[in-house]
């Protein structure tokens, strides 16, 4: 008897493409490429071609490893005129921030090159998985609430390049409403191309060279040389103990899975902490926020004491998903696309990232990037092992610098309090960023203050804190779970 294979994600449809993979026969790895070309229709303002990514997987056979897609630097900043460089103010109600996009903000994208990596674990037909992508671009997906919220918050980025207020706007000014189809056509004409002719047009084709030609006469920094270069990473794990688990998640040059490494550390390190648990995560997070964003001295600082301070709140736009497949073959998936860049490749309905633009990635200062380099990030897919080195998690989240604070809250809450995983999910969660304790309602006290930290709560659960979409197991029992915060959802397929 087949044993059941297990989904979450953060969109009904993504989930349940990925869940109509497994049921014709296909693994953990062709559902999680056909769930992420999906994510570039069900999910435009979070994934895209034009965006990056990781997965963090482990084999049925216990081989475990990272597939780095994430945007790598262009590979030289002369410019034939001003970069088209701009900030955008994105209005979330309480506050406000601005992010930078345009031409001169795209770095080189992953995703595709990623999806074809994911494809090579697999064992159906490249094309065939792609049809339900390109059917769901052609036909249209009803825009859910958490969609209609990006859409509001972006709508500025979104209204920029005309092809784009073809997709989201009405008669070119009313923004798409909820429960309305959003339809992308020539999404599903370039996906049909990339099913039947692969990758290469976009990396070293016609594509490539119309956007090196965009990018040279109107400020941009992309080359065909930029995007024929680019290589998926394949990389080592970094691997942590804790207690009896073993963590295995996104290494350095990122920078999410060694603050999540550090976190678990200092949390075993308060494990004997007498205040309530608020304090004792607020004291947790403070210390974390004050940690280096540089990656070798995030490196260096697993084994040694804390240095300066990390401003680690940025939004950016991330998707998650998990899956375990029957087989136990297991992947987590986490892919952005910032905020988008403002620019759609013509004829495509791909929008490019504007990672060169998110202050969060370039501490120095916009433009200070290093030639030809990955790119680091915050996302952090992960995977959780018993002693025995039987699975016991798959879990991630979009949610920009709260991201590895959300997976060690739920992890803590998972492996340490012992909770169900929906309760895990859902339990209260806690960020410190802008010297500011965020707490969301459902704690058993409120915090008590700490010199230098103003206190901010939430009325209710929020978005703010990640969506930790997850897949564990108890005893012989998995269990999937989406975080409602995101609106995510959850399958058992038989």
């Amino acid at each position: 008897m087949r044993k059941p294979g297990f989904i979450a994600a953060g969109h009904e449809t993504t989930a349940d493409t990925a869940a109509g993979v497994l049921r014709v026969g296909g693994n953990a790895f062709d559902a999680a490429a056909a769930a992420l070309a999906t994510t570039f229709v069900t999910e435009p303002c979070m994934s895209s071609p034009g965006g990056g990514g990781f997965a963090t997987y482990r084999l049925a056979n216990g081989k475990v490893g990272v597939l780095d897609f994430f945007c790598q630097t262009p590979q030289n900043k002369i410019l034939n005129t001003d970069p088209d460089f701009y900030p955008i103010t994105v209005n979330f109600g309480d506050t406000t921030e601005d992010f930078y996009v345009g031409l001169a903000s795209m770095a080189v994208p992953g995703c595709l090159a990623g999806l074809t990596e994911l494809h090579r674990l697999g064992r159906m037909p490249f094309s065939e998985l792609l049809q339900p992508a390109i059917a769901q671009a052609k036909e249209g997906v009803p825009v859910n609430a958490f969609q209609r919220l990006d859409f509001e918050l972006l709508r500025d980025i979104l209204h920029k390049d005309p092809a784009a207020r073809d997709i989201f706007f009405k008669a070119g000014e009313r923004l798409i409403e909820l429960g309305e189809l959003l339809r992308m056509p020539r999404m599903a004409s370039f996906l049909d191309f990339v099913a039947r002719d692969g990758i290469g047009e976009f990396y070293r084709g016609e594509i490539a060279a119309r956007l090196e030609e965009t990018c040279s006469d109107n400020g941009g920094f992309l080359t065909r040389a930029d995007l024929a270069g680019y290589r998926v990473h394949h990389r080592r794990p970094l691997h942590y103990a804790y207690g009896t688990h073993c963590i295995i998640t996104n290494p350095t040059p990122s920078m999410g899975g060694s603050l999540l490494a550090l976190g678990l550390q200092h949390l075993t390190e308060h494990a004997h902490y007498s205040g309530t648990h608020i304090d004792r995560m607020q004291h947790l997070l403070a210390e974390l926020s004050f940690m280096s964003r540089d990656p070798e001295t995030l490196r260096y600082r697993l084994c040694n004491p804390a240095v300066p301070k990390l401003d680690n709140s940025s939004r950016g736009g991330t998707t998650h998903f998990s899956i375990v497949d029957g087989q136990g073959n297991a992947v987590a998936v986490t892919v952005s696309n910032g905020e988008g860049s403002g620019y759609l490749l013509p004829g495509t309905d791909v929008m490019m990232n504007n990672m060169l633009g998110e202050t969060a990635l370039l501490p120095m200062g916009h433009h200070t990037w290093d030639l030809d380099v990955r790119l680091s990030s915050m996302m952090s897919p992960t995977i959780v092992t018993d002693e025995q080195h039987e699975l016991t998690a798959v879990c991630g989240t979009g949610g920009a610098g709260r991201i590895p604070t959300a997976i060690l809250q739920v992890l803590h809450y998972y492996l340490d309090r012992g909770k169900p995983l929906h309760e895990a999910v859902h339990a209260p969660r806690a960020f410190v960023g802008h010297d500011t304790l965020y707490f969301e309602p459902g704690f058993e006290a409120a915090p008590t203050a700490i010199d230098g930290l103003s206190q901010q709560p939430f009325a209710e659960s929020s978005l703010f804190f990640g969506g930790v979409h997850s897949v564990a197991r108890t005893g012989d029992t998995y269990t999937a779970v989406g975080d409602a915060r995101r609106h995510g959802v959850a399958r058992r397929v038989e």
